[in-house]
């Protein structure tokens, strides 16, 4: 089984070169070690762990609108590769841009995370 019962995740991304895209040396030197060890990135693939999620966490994605590093698409491949695996839902909060869900929205973030929780380790 999973250690975790509940996750709020926020600017997820589905793989490191996904990610990576945005700066180019850790982009090319992470290209470079695919051709030397190719499963080590593989196997740090958030999509990829998200498909073998067990346990059925409650788990609530967050992504900003406008995040140019983790846009809302990133959040929506992690949440279907969890293919019900978990209790899984997607949250993207309009003007929001890379992490920054809290300190622009506090209040839309609070009003959704603190029930969030509040329900998801009421059965813990």
């Amino acid at each position: 089984g999973s250690p975790y019962r509940v996750a709020v995740l926020e600017g997820v991304f589905p793989s490191l070169p996904d990610f990576w895209r945005h700066y180019p040396v850790a982009h090319a030197c992470l290209r470079a070690s695919q051709l030397v060890w190719p499963s080590m990135e593989r196997e740090m693939r958030p999509e990829r762990h998200a498909a073998r999620v067990v346990g059925t966490p409650d788990v609530l994605i967050i992504q900003g609108e406008t995040d140019p590093f983790t846009p809302p698409e990133h959040g929506e491949r992690v949440l279907r590769a969890m293919n019900g695996r978990a209790r899984a839902e997607l949250w993207v909060l309009p003007g929001v841009e890379h992490t920054f869900a809290y300190r622009d929205q506090k209040v839309a973030y609070a009003g959704r995370v603190v029930p969030f929780l509040r329900s998801a380790l009421r059965g813990s």
